[in-house]
């Protein structure tokens, strides 16, 4: 079923246009609801049921951003980006760009790792990173990797660690995007449970 624009021509009398006119309704039918033809698009509840002209779902195919989608002043803007390999939604607000071209957001990245042991992309471009170890020593380097949350793409901010166990202070060093040492005073103990939240991107 295809769409057929400029029906009805000019001099063309509505006995001889209303299949095509027909033809058209059906067609814009099937593409902006939950239609039952070949072209049919889940994307909006049926013009005839409950709900009519809702969205069930928003699918958008992925974009480069041009001046053809800078949003004006006062309006926010939607599209999908490809990064590393995968579609995400990124944002623009208020006409913001550089040079003309539209400076959109990544608000989303992959799937998150959640767990004891996890990482997940916070919209602007943050990731944080978290992970319980068992601290023996003064000094223990600890590998993303082996922690199961993966590197760090560019940089490594800064971290946050503890421990539920009372008298022992613990502190870190050597924080890059592909590992941390964990430190702990005093120097031993029975193997003491600890936790580190980092930020990076």
């Amino acid at each position: 079923m295809t769409f057929i624009p400029s029906i009805p021509d000019s001099g063309q009398s509505l006995g001889a246009s209303r299949p095509q006119i027909v033809n058209n309704f059906a067609s814009l039918r099937d593409t902006i609801s939950n239609g039952s033809g070949a072209g049919g698009k889940p994307n909006h509840t049926d013009v005839n049921s409950a709900g009519a002209g809702k969205h069930v779902f928003v699918e958008m195919p992925v974009q480069t951003p041009s001046a053809a989608n800078l949003t004006l002043t006062n309006e926010f803007g939607l599209i999908a980006q490809t990064s590393a390999g995968s579609s995400e939604l990124f944002f623009n607000r208020d006409g913001v760009n550089t040079a003309g071209t539209p400076t959109y957001i990544q608000l989303t990245k992959g799937i998150p790792v959640i767990g004891t042991n996890g990482s997940t992309f916070l919209p602007g471009g943050i990731i944080m990173k978290w992970f319980s170890y068992t601290q023996t020593s003064s000094s223990n380097t600890i590998t993303f990797a082996a922690a199961g949350v993966g590197n760090f793409p560019n940089n490594a901010f800064g971290a946050v660690q503890g421990t539920q166990n009372t008298g022992f202070t613990m502190g870190y060093t050597g924080l890059t995007t592909s590992q941390v040492t964990i430190l702990m005073n005093p120097s031993s103990g029975p193997g003491i449970l600890g936790f580190i939240i980092i930020l990076g991107n």
